[in-house]
This record gives structure tokens, sequence and C-alpha cells, in this order.
């Protein structure tokens, strides 16, 4: 019986046809990335690895249940942009990363900062989403195969192009996937971002930030506006 294989884009298109839901999912490390944010790491198990397939720029949604005001236990959703590119391990497995960035006021980001710990479970729902770049060969617009294949860098390596992003605060977490994912995929692509944040304090993935920029010094130019710091 001949064994029919799909391609990694025919892959991640089929995930990506797959209704959205909901699966427990344990969390491997929590990183404070400045004061008042953190970065989430869940594991994803093999037997689930499909479900978490994902497009650089695409968001899972968070729940739990929190007590509210009254203290009466009350479900929470929160969604938040996954801030890595994808990545799968030998044994099968995979992860998701998020980053939460403390709202004020806000019940579940004020509990993930404070309490969030290694080895607690999240109900994680497969990621969504389509800010995801659209940049196809030639400048055309890329149809849904070539998006898709952005989940696997080797996939586009006859993809190259100049792109600007644009982000504040924490709207850094869905563009650093996409942009380590594009230079990692050609040596012809080049990126430049436009960072602004209040202060040097509130730069998120500040180190990982200048550790692209030391690897790709000649594709990569990043840009920091802080608008209550003089210049």
């Amino acid at each position: 019986m001949p064994v029919v294989r799909q391609t990694a884009a025919e892959s991640a298109q089929a995930a990506g046809r797959r209704r959205p839901s909901f699966h427990t999912l344990t969390v491997a490390e929590v990183r404070r990335l400045t004061e008042d944010a953190i970065e989430v790491t869940f594991g994803v198990p093999a037997e689930l690895a499909g479900r978490f397939d994902y497009l650089p720029g695409q968001y899972v949604a968070l729940r739990t249940t929190l007590p509210d005001e009254d203290g009466e236990p009350h479900e929470i959703r929160r969604s938040y942009s996954i801030c890595a590119e994808p990545r799968t391990f030998p044994d099968g497995s995979s992860e998701i990363r998020v980053a939460v960035k403390q709202d004020l006021g806000g019940l579940f980001s004020t509990w993930a900062n404070a309490e969030l710990k290694a080895g607690d479970t999240l109900d994680v729902m497969s990621p969504m989403g389509a800010f995801v770049s659209k940049h196809g060969r030639d400048g055309k617009a890329a149809d849904q195969n070539v998006m898709n294949s952005m989940n696997h860098p080797e996939d586009l390596a006859g993809e190259a192009g100049s792109f600007v992003a644009i982000a504040a605060g924490s709207g850094i977490t869905p563009v650093i996937a996409i942009a380590r994912t594009l230079l990692a995929a050609n040596p012809e692509t080049r990126f430049d971002l436009i960072y602004a944040n209040k202060a040097a304090m509130d730069v998120m993935f500040l180190e990982e930030l200048a550790d692209l920029k030391d690897k790709y010094p000649q594709r990569l130019a990043i840009h920091h506006v802080l608008s209550r710091e003089q210049r």
C-alpha cells in the first residue's frame, strides 16, 4: 500500500483548518522580561504538537479560573501573541511561548506576573490569527501554502524581500517571531524594526533583540523610540 506523505506546508494548512480548541498544557518556564512583564513557556506533548502547529504572528487564548473581587470563582480568558518562532524537539514535542505584560487593574496579567510558575497548568487554545507575512516571490502576494510554510523556514529558501515593522510595548511579541523566521529563511532578507516604549526599562526582549542584531548585523536594523527619555 503506497504511503502518502504531506509536505510541511500541507501539514500546516491542514492544521489551520481544524477548529480551535482548548487543551491543558503545563508551564515549563516563567522568565522575567521587565519589572511588569514575563515570558511564559508551555510544553506541548508530541500527541498535541500538530494541534499547536502555528505561523509566526499568530496568538493563543489562555483560560483559567480566578477569584473575583467578591472571592467567587470566575473563568477568565485572555489572548496573547506567540513570541517565538516554531520549533519541534527530537521526541516530537514542541513549545508555545507568550509574553504577559501586567495591565493596571488586569486580573489575569496581575496574577500571572505575581504567581504563575513552572509546573502550573492552564488551558491553552490552539493557535489562531491572520497577522502573518504575506510576502511571496517577486514581491507578489503569497498564496496560503507559502504563508503556511513560514512554520518551516527551510520551505522559504526561495523567499526574499525587505520588511518594515512598527511595534510599541508588548506589541513586539508577534513581530519578533516573524522577524526571526524571515531572517533565518533567506540570506537576502532585510528587516527594519521601529520599536517604541516609554523608557529603556520597559523594552521587552531587549537582550533577544540585541542578539538578533548581532546575528544579522547587515540585514536587521532596530530603531528604539523612547517617549519619556531625553535624547
